[in-house]
């Protein structure tokens, strides 16, 4: 089985565990949300150009461009980011 070992605590944790048993931090795997959001500017930017050389009659195409790309970045994304792995702890403070 594959290990992964917390930054926090030093101890280790198998792969796929959503939370560290030492130090409760939690684990995420792949690319983060931000990231995959900041997709919509490339392809929107991408089906607004297809829509500017496109004749008025099939403007819808632009749309489907539009999607593809922005599917194929995420699928780009996801791949690129496969090993990623985030360990995050909710630190408590004093009140």
């Amino acid at each position: 089985m594959n290990t992964l070992t917390c930054p926090h605590c030093h101890s280790d944790v198998p792969r796929g565990a959503s939370v560290c048993r030492g130090r409760q931090a939690e684990i995420t795997y792949g690319p983060e949300h931000n990231q995959l959001g900041a997709l919509l500017v490339p392809a929107a930017f991408v089906g607004y150009k297809v829509r500017t050389l496109l004749p008025d009659s099939m403007a819808i195409a632009a749309w489907i461009v539009g999607a593809g790309v922005f599917i194929g970045l995420i699928a780009f994304i996801k791949y690129a980011c496969r090993d990623r792995v985030s360990f995050k702890r909710a630190y408590k403070t004093k009140r």
